[in-house]
């Protein structure tokens, strides 16, 4: 495949960037970035897209650009050899290639999908050697912390939806072909270089590719203040469920490969991944009941309240975990990473009595229809566990006993939110 680099004239409105990186997925090539390199005071000098196309895709790659309004295409350039991999490399690069006068001016690298990412928060400013010099808008201070979806700047699959819709296919896989685990891996590479800019300390959510815990054990051990979760349906549930249950095991970002599934269990056990948690979704039956036509019609997520810790502690057991991993990542590693470690998370004089006792050698059967929150269904149907959840304790009252008649036994309203300043 050739490269190229493209250069268009974007009109001054929101969005214009990323509906060019939308239109250009739409044509096939695989987008390796979209970036706007702009002189520090705001007037555009280049808009590049970095895209991997073939030959006689360029001139259908000119036309679907020029379908957002306003955009120009101002040229095309093949490149032999492969493209410099640094941002300010590529921007002397490219000035060289369209002719275009001072490479070394100050840039502002704004990589759209970036800003999306993280919700407008912060965007890193670079010199022409990379490094840092501000941060736009309010800057943010190394003690605050910024929880990261590692989804891609397209968050709702659309391009990739697009490509697949074209070439019919609406079946459960085709969601995780949409939502792929490199796609993953280069947003948490991103917010990985963006805290290394600015200091920010950052929190990665529903982590299921190994190849995104494998850049954060890196970033870890170079420093960077980065932490991670991840749910256990990423440690439990792969594509050959997905394909067997359709909507009903459909969540974003997409199960992953059994392999995969197997190699995060290793970043479970050295302690890159801090923590457990649930991403629980109420989403009826009924509103996943479409996705049996057109797997994209059905929403995203997944019921795990009740089945997060029993379905991770069986699987942890049986790869080895010891108990005490266990407890670190569904009790003290949340508290400490939210700054709840004054009351909660441990066992200790002056914390909250919040307790979870589990029969380690009980064996149940997961059946949608037992469990207490509203959908009454599960991706983990009929599937045996070992050790269960018998009694909840909160601030030293029991809210959940297995044994009683009605196992919830507090009303609604017991609970209280904590957050950081409350919990001090």
């Amino acid at each position: 495949m050739a490269n190229y680099l493209v250069r268009v004239g974007l009109p001054d409105r929101p969005g214009a960037l990323g509906a060019v990186a939308s239109r250009i997925g739409a044509v096939g090539g695989d987008v390796a970035s979209i970036d706007i390199l702009q002189r520090d005071g705001g007037e555009v000098v280049d808009e590049l897209g970095v895209v991997l196309a073939s030959a006689d895709l360029v001139g259908l790659l000119r036309d679907e650009i020029l379908e957002v309004d306003g955009v120009t295409v101002e040229a095309v350039r093949s490149v032999e050899g492969p493209l410099p991999d640094r941002h300010a490399e590529i921007l002397s690069f490219a000035t060289d290639l369209f002719r275009q006068p001072d490479p070394d001016a100050t840039l502002r690298y704004l990589a759209a999908s970036a800003q999306r990412s993280l919700c407008g928060t912060f965007a890193a400013v670079l010199d022409a050697g990379g490094r840092a010099l501000t941060v736009a808008g309010e800057p943010p201070g190394p003690a605050e912390l910024a929880a990261l979806a590692p989804e891609p700047g397209d968050p709702d699959g659309g391009v990739a939806r697009a490509r697949l819709a074209r070439a019919g296919r609406t079946d459960p896989l085709a969601h995780a072909e949409a939502r792929p685990s490199i796609v993953e891996n280069e947003a948490v590479h991103r917010a990985i270089f963006l805290s290394e800019c600015t200091g920010m300390r950052i929190h990665i959510v529903h982590l299921s590719a190994p190849g995104s815990a494998a850049l954060i054990r890196r970033a870890k051990a170079d420093g960077v203040p980065i932490t991670c979760e991840t749910n256990a349906h990423y440690l439990a549930v792969d594509l050959d469920d997905l394909a067997r249950l359709g909507a009903f095991a459909k969540c974003a970002p997409a199960v992953r490969s059994r392999a995969e599934v197997e190699s995060m269990w290793e970043y479970v056990a050295d302690g890159t991944i801090d923590c457990l948690a649930t991403d629980h979704c109420a989403f009826t039956a009924d509103s996943k009941q479409p996705g049996e036509q057109d797997i994209f019609l059905a929403p995203n997520g997944l019921p795990e309240i009740q089945t997060n810790i029993p379905i991770f502690i069986d699987e942890g057991l049986r790869r080895g975990i010891p108990w005490a991993r266990i407890s670190e990542m569904t009790s003290l590693q949340p508290a400490r990473i939210w700054g709840l470690a004054e009351r909660k998370g441990s066992i200790r004089v002056g914390a909250d009595a919040d307790l979870v006792v589990i029969d380690p050698d009980a064996e149940w059967t997961v059946r949608g229809a037992d469990l207490l929150h509203a959908q009454h269904w599960t991706q983990y149907e009929g599937r045996t566990v070992r050790s269960r959840i018998v009694r909840t304790l909160v601030r030293g009252t029991t809210v959940f006993d297995l044994a009683a008649s009605d196992p919830i036994r507090v009303e609604p309203g017991f609970g209280s939110f904590v957050s950081p300043r409350s919990a001090a």
